[in-house]
């Protein structure tokens, strides 16, 4: 099965932080909470949300760490877009 950049990239929709299922699953093996999982399955306010990001910021950083660095999933979520929706800082360049 091909990954599609759509099927893990974490997006934006009406202010809030949506993460895919494929995503959810693998930052879920990786320790991320079944709450926090549906949360980001549910979408994410920004403001109202901002501790769960963080701890999936850390846990996609486990994540990362623990993937084959030429995948497209890893390049997704590697992404600069990725990483500034997770934390709203640009990434060092």
């Amino acid at each position: 099965m091909i990954i599609n950049y759509k099927d893990v990239a974490p997006f934006f929709r009406n202010g809030r932080l949506y993460l895919p299922m494929k995503t959810v699953e693998m930052l879920t093996d990786v320790g991320l909470s079944a709450e926090i999982s549906q949360n980001a399955l549910n979408g994410l306010d920004l403001a109202d949300h901002r501790e769960q990001i963080a701890v999936i910021s850390k846990a996609l950083e486990t994540l990362l760490e623990n993937m084959e660095e030429n995948t497209r999933e890893f390049h997704a979520l590697n992404s600069s877009e990725t990483r500034f929706l997770l934390t709203g800082k640009p990434s060092p360049v």
